[in-house]
């Protein structure tokens, strides 16, 4: 049975189709349960225990992006683990997406102080979560665009890196519930 993302008519096919119509049976009910279990709504997929929506068919600044989000009831990602951003790249990487995507980190009330819009906790800094950008003193890490750049991205020329972009750029959004 093909997988596909709900934005794309990009397919993978499983080693399932190959064999008998009780183990196909039983791979689709497999999928149903889990489905049932994690409870995302449909287009949504389930990363650590967190109900994600990539965007494909919008691209938006980051305070609509926001707004969109939250009207699906949810919020701009939150991405808290080396462990969920690798499952975000993953799957932007599986499914063949392009573009890059708006999170939920924001620096605008204070410079330099990144927290997530959804709870106000800080955004971790440095590696594994932020891209690396060449200055005159070698590599460091991002962030690096003051007060021109306010807004967290997971940016398609930085591999899905974290980077600080204008909150003007049109992106797809990363939702969460």
């Amino acid at each position: 049975m093909p997988l596909s993302h709900p934005h794309t008519q990009t397919h993978i096919t499983t080693s399932t189709q190959a064999t008998s119509p009780m183990r196909n049976l039983a791979f689709v009910l497999g999928l149903a349960l889990v489905a049932a279990c994690h409870g995302c709504p449909e287009g949504w997929v389930e990363v650590e225990g967190t109900c994600f929506n990539l965007e494909m068919s919008h691209a938006l600044d980051w305070t609509s992006a926001r707004t969109h989000c939250q009207d699906q009831g949810g919020e701009l990602a939150t991405i808290k683990t080396a462990t969920g951003l690798r499952m975000v790249y993953e799957y932007i990487k599986t499914y063949a997406l392009e573009g890059s995507f708006w999170v939920g980190g924001s620096d605008e009330r204070v410079e330099g102080d990144w927290l997530w819009v959804n709870d106000e906790s800080r955004v971790s800094m440095g590696t594994p979560f932020w891209a690396l950008h060449n200055s005159i003193f070698g590599y460091q890490n991002e962030p690096s665009g003051g007060s021109d750049e306010n807004c967290l991205a997971l940016d398609e020329s930085r591999m899905y890196f974290f980077n600080d972009e204008d909150c003007d750029k049109l992106y797809h959004p990363i939702c969460m519930q």
